[in-house]
């Protein structure tokens, strides 16, 4: 499922979805505020941390939709709160809360030198008012895992592990030690002269730059226990090849970091992984 929509510039305060979407301009010494979009004229001397609500009622019947959305919805009173009682989505569903900071303070020296000081950051897609913020959901638990993780972690409601050593847990350091390689044959970190893809900046006053579309250059994906390594023991089946290594959480993380031309193109590739019922992430042959 989706939460968020990348092409929204522009703010709906009556809608879940978007209200399911905030940034926290922090300050570790002091107070930290809530935003609908990238903060402007805020100095967040302790980042930026994104933040996005999936919907937690679902249809009871599709596990999903062609949209990716119509078979869910958010709760009641919004996003954060409330209960499943539209009777067309009537099964309550794990909320998902997916959180992620940006060490934004590090260029407050070079503020000043932004096309738009007060608001200087933007997403490689060309937004730069945060609306567009967004994140998709595909399940690659094994079978059982997150039915156990409903049945047994139920002590307290902040995720405390120790409410779930039955059903097992999964460290922040071991997910340091998966490392996936660049998906796309492109430069994307760095000094860059145009965003990925060559997308344009999206928003009112903003320079209004055509993008090439041009296709992206897929390339081998590899996931590995060591940067730089790419796996042995492959096996090829049509168009794909499993990696020895797991690392769902990686690979998901690692799709947010391409362009909004970028993500049509992996889209085929989580539509490989949906329709063969794989678990593993894939290498993927175009």
């Amino acid at each position: 499922m989706i939460s968020g929509d990348p092409n929204i510039r522009t703010l709906n305060t009556s809608s879940f979805a978007q209200q399911a979407i905030t940034f926290l301009c922090l300050n570790f010494n002091g107070v930290s505020t809530k935003y609908n979009e990238l903060p402007v004229n805020q100095d967040c001397s302790s980042g930026i941390r994104s933040q996005i609500n999936f919907p937690s009622c679902w249809d009871g019947m599709n596990v999903d939709s062609e949209d990716h959305k119509s078979h869910v919805a958010f709760p009641s009173t919004g996003p954060d709160n409330g209960t499943c009682d539209d009777p067309n989505f009537s099964v309550t569903i794990p909320r998902i809360f997916m959180e992620v900071y940006w060490l934004t303070q590090g260029f407050q020296d070079q503020r000043s030198e932004a096309m738009t000081p007060q608001q200087p950051f933007l997403f490689s897609n060309g937004d730069p008012t945060g609306y567009g913020y967004h994140a998709e959901f595909f399940n690659g638990w094994e079978s059982g895992v997150l039915q156990r993780a409903i049945n047994e972690c139920h002590c307290n409601p902040y995720g405390d592990p120790s409410c779930c050593v039955a059903a097992g847990t999964f460290t922040i350091d071991q997910n340091a030690k998966c490392y996936v390689s660049n998906t796309v044959d492109e430069i994307t970190t760095g000094n860059l002269t145009t965003l990925p893809g060559a997308n344009p900046v999206q928003a009112p006053c903003y320079e209004d730059y055509v993008a090439t579309y041009m296709p992206a250059v897929v390339g081998p994906v590899y996931v590995s226990t060591e940067e730089g390594v790419v796996p042995n023991g492959t096996t090829e089946v049509g168009h794909i090849e499993f990696c020895v290594c797991v690392c769902v959480r990686a690979c998901a993380f690692s799709r947010m970091r391409l362009s909004r031309l970028r993500e049509r193109d992996m889209d085929v590739f989580v539509g490989h992984l949906v329709r063969l019922g794989l678990q593993t992430p894939v290498k993927l042959f175009y």
